[in-house]
């Protein structure tokens, strides 16, 4: 098992499967994902999985970063490039 995985794992303890899934898709996604991603990839409404991702970023279980008219998803220490340049972070 991948040390990505047992990671989802470990974070998903007690969580509902729906934030289970979404976790999944952003390891299996490097970290981070569009928010319009995980609706595709998931398959149910989109107010529901808004539910659940907020759900899961009020858990400190991910981070949603608002980008013009999008959401970036992306799992904490996973921050995509496409966030750090937008918020005008510098990183080595």
């Amino acid at each position: 098992m991948s040390k990505a995985l047992q990671a989802s794992e470990t974070l998903a303890d007690g969580l509902k499967d729906r934030e289970r899934e979404i976790l999944a898709i952003l390891v299996l996604n490097g970290g981070s994902a569009r928010q319009k991603e995980i609706v595709d990839e998931v398959g149910i409404a989109k107010g529901e999985i808004s539910r659940r991702i907020s759900a899961l970023d009020d858990g400190g279980h991910i981070e949603k970063v608002e980008l013009g008219l999008e959401n970036v998803l992306y799992l904490p220490g996973c921050e995509p490039e496409i966030v750090q340049s937008s918020l005008g972070r510098s990183y080595r």
